[in-house]
């Protein structure tokens, strides 16, 4: 699971929620342990960096639990 922690970092329950539904791992670009994983979620392209709290448990709410 892609993701950036200094843009994303309000939303960090949110994404592990995703990533513990998704049995992934959260890794930002550059990150040695990625070696030639695949991407299972890209958080910064489907949340992007100007999620609120309220936004972003409404999209996991929305995606991955209904």
């Amino acid at each position: 699971m892609r993701y950036n922690y200094t843009q994303q970092h309000l939303i960090t329950p949110q994404l592990l929620t995703i990533a513990g539904v998704l049995d992934a791992v959260p890794l930002e670009d550059g990150s040695p342990m990625i070696g030639n994983a695949s991407v299972a979620f890209d958080a910064v392209v489907e949340l992007g960096f100007n999620r609120t709290l309220l936004n972003a448990t409404r999209f996991v709410f929305d995606r991955f639990v209904n």
